[in-house]
């Protein structure tokens, strides 16, 4: 089985900006995958929390939320799926209106 890095937020600095208004970080094409591994990490020094969500989407249409991840400041998720369709449309949100830095995605791939 090979794993392949399918998405990442930044590849330089600590991570991202997040802010109080749902951004779109992209969309990801999951259809070469048997199965995912999300990791989503929210720096310790972060003002506030964030809501990270994986919405199935076909088409250039999101379809349903596969799943979402609430992150506080110093809290660092790994979650694996199967592959969930084709495209995997990836958002964010800042949890309040301070906004959130240090927010860091990856999606990794693998084949059978």
């Amino acid at each position: 089985m090979a794993t392949f890095l399918a998405f990442q937020t930044s590849s330089l600095g600590p991570g991202i900006h997040v802010s109080p208004h749902q951004v779109t970080l992209g969309v990801v094409d999951v259809s070469p995958y048997a199965q995912i591994r999300v990791v989503a990490s929210l720096g310790p020094s972060s003002p506030s929390g964030v809501t990270f969500t994986l919405t199935i989407t076909e088409g250039g249409l999101l379809i349903a939320h596969l799943d979402q991840l609430q992150l506080a400041p110093g809290v660092a998720v790994t979650n694996v799926y199967e592959a969930p369709g084709t495209a995997l449309t990836l958002l964010a949100e800042a949890t309040s209106s301070a906004g959130a830095t240090q927010f860091v995605a990856l999606i990794y791939g693998s084949t059978e």
